[in-house]
């Protein structure tokens, strides 16, 4: 017997553990480790559309369920994914191999020359869709904090230190997705602190936002550099940051927010 409402607690926190934990390399075997003991008890229980709407928010967690063909993104679901929200955050770009029989030739050869090299190599395609990360080249040397790598890139491409990031189909990170991040801010993002360190003594734009994004980092140290520079958070109370920090899982940032930093609250 199947207890349906905590079988939907458990879903629930998975799927916000997967949309705001800090990744780590083998972040996502751990979910689908965990996804794979429930499988079978998901698909005798809900039902294709459910099974999206459970997950909708998390691409990479569809993408698993895709590939063990628990899910099929049929006409209704694709119906849903075409909406602005899901078009914005490139939904049908990430599943054009399971959406093309549903669009027109027009739309699929528009997006087909986006995706430009990628979708021609459906090997390389689809591993990038498993990684589930931005796949610039920067945002790799950004994720990694190879400092030495970015230095010569940097200075190679004569880039500036306020770039912002160039946006990837195959991002799946939910934060990510609805945000245009500068350089700096996807380095506190990922808690690349050498990274961080370098662009900020370059002269990039500290602003009140890169909070909400040193917080998903998990970075203590660039947490101590706003301090240290008096940089506030976009509501000045840091009642924001108390949130995000809990959605994270982060409870010592929870606490050290809630009796350093919290107020008016």
């Amino acid at each position: 017997y199947v207890n349906i409402r905590e079988m939907n607690y458990i879903i629930q926190l998975i799927v916000e553990i997967s949309n705001n934990y800090h990744r780590t390399p083998d972040f996502f075997n751990k979910i689908f480790k965990i996804l794979n003991l429930m499988k079978s008890e998901i698909e005798e229980n809900y039902t294709n559309s459910e099974i999206f709407n459970l997950f909708k928010s998390n691409k990479r967690i569809l993408l698993f369920f895709i590939e063990k063909s628990t899910l099929k993104i049929d006409h209704s679901i694709f119906n849903h994914i075409s909406e602005n929200k899901y078009w914005n955050m490139q939904y049908i770009q990430f599943f054009l191999p399971e959406t093309k029989k549903h669009i027109s030739q027009d739309l699929y050869s528009e997006i087909k020359n986006d995706i430009k090299d990628d979708i021609r190599d459906i090997k390389s395609y689809k591993a990038k869709r498993r990684i589930g990360e931005n796949d610039h080249y920067i945002c790799e040397l950004i994720r990694n904090d190879s400092i030495d790598d970015f230095v010569i890139y940097m200075n190679k491409t004569n880039l500036s230190v306020n770039s912002t990031i160039e946006k990837s189909i195959f991002e799946t990170n939910l934060f990510l997705m609805n945000s245009n991040p500068s350089l700096i801010e996807y380095a506190a993002f990922f808690g690349s602190f050498q990274i961080f360190k370098y662009l900020q003594l370059n002269d990039a734009n500290v602003r009140p936002s890169l909070w909400l994004y040193a917080i998903h980092g998990k970075k203590p140290e660039i947490i101590h550099i706003l301090e240290e520079l008096h940089i506030e958070p976009s509501d000045k109370c840091f009642y924001e940051c108390f949130v995000e920090a809990i959605k994270c899982h982060w409870n010592d940032m929870a606490l050290y927010v809630q009796d350093n930093l919290l107020t008016n609250y």
